[in-house]
């Protein structure tokens, strides 16, 4: 709908419109139409449990639990669903990878 008009269009005009997208446009056009469990709250990108194992691939189902409980990766619940804001992992991400890789550095020098 443009200005109150609607445009329709025939199933032959559709399939040609989606035969004439590029590959770049249509990972566009999907990703902004679809995932309807990622959120956006404040400008930061909100992910649900699913999303996160997604997104992340370091990360399990065994691994994220275990660093929720022993690590203390942030996140807020809302009755049974974990919520987690993209900017807080990746924060958290840096500091734990950050000092992993300082604790041994020196171990494994050639």
């Amino acid at each position: 709908m443009k200005g109150g008009i609607t445009y329709y269009m025939s199933n032959n005009d559709i399939v040609e419109y989606i035969k004439s997208l590029t590959i770049s446009e249509l990972i566009e056009l999907i990703s902004t139409n679809s995932l309807p469990t990622k959120q956006k709250q404040n400008d930061n990108i909100v992910y649900t449990t699913e999303d996160l194992l997604t997104h992340y691939p370091m990360f399990s189902r065994f691994t994220l639990n275990k660093a929720i409980k022993e690590q203390n990766l942030p996140f807020y619940r809302e009755g049974h669903k974990m919520y987690f804001e993209k900017n807080l992992v990746d924060n958290w991400i840096k500091e734990h990878t950050s000092t992993y890789n300082n604790k041994n550095k020196n171990r494994y020098k050639l």
